[in-house]
């Protein structure tokens, strides 16, 4: 009488051919979970980069006039709160016929400014703190103005925004903003001449090196005082 069955050899041989396939399926398994893995690291990188890169730009445009400053992978500017047009400047307060945004005590106020020396304190500085306001009214405090505005124009601005490049990171104010950057990334400023605006040049590249991705940009910002 014949007994069904497997020998020694089939069974031996069904097991390799299962381990074969499963290495085989594994394998196909695991490169599509990297192939997804990566690929959304990349969307995420991109939405990352992308994001940092165009508010940047965004807030360049809303710079003050020849506020603008690059030293140290830092970039320095300060954005415009409000524009408005005085009638009178005294030693310590202006009178103004127009503004465009509300002031606050504690705002600075700056009146032709040619140079980012003039936006920032020290003694070329045309910057003065808002102390006090009043109807049509602004005063402030500090020395009185060495120099008046040609269009009787002044600028209000309330923050001083910096972004650095820390290592392979993007700060704003030391706040981090984005991640991955390396380090051929730069920001260099072309300062306004009579023939043309003040001109910043940024150049971002994110990612692993040699396969980064990488924004440049050339944004030209108004040097009217």
């Amino acid at each position: 009488m014949r007994r069904n069955g497997f020998t020694l050899v089939e069974l031996i041989t069904v097991m390799v051919v299962l381990a074969v396939l499963a290495l085989g399926a594994s394998s196909y398994i695991g490169i599509g979970s990297q192939m997804y893995v990566d690929a959304a690291q990349r969307e995420q990188l991109l939405a990352q980069s992308r994001f940092v890169a165009e508010r940047l730009v965004r807030e360049l445009r809303n710079a003050l006039p020849n506020s603008i400053k690059a030293e140290n992978d830092c970039l320095e500017f300060m954005p415009i709160k409000a524009v408005g047009l005085y009638q009178s400047l005294t030693a310590d307060s202006l009178t103004y016929s127009w503004l465009s945004a509300q002031v606050e005590e504690n705002d600075y106020i700056v009146i032709y400014a040619q140079y980012p020396q003039h936006v920032r304190p020290g003694a070329q500085s045309r910057a003065r703190q808002v102390s006090a306001l009043g109807a049509n009214t602004l005063t402030f405090s500090g020395a009185a103005f060495s120099v008046e505005s040609p269009a009787r124009r002044f600028y209000v601005y309330d923050e001083t925004v910096r972004y650095c490049r820390l290592g392979a990171n993007l700060t704003r104010n030391g706040e981090l903003m984005a991640q991955q950057l390396q380090a051929d990334s730069r920001f260099t400023v072309a300062e306004a001449t009579l023939e043309r605006n003040a001109l910043v040049n940024l150049y971002l590249n994110f990612g692993p090196t040699g396969s980064g991705m990488f924004f440049n940009y050339e944004v030209h910002i108004p040097n009217v005082p």
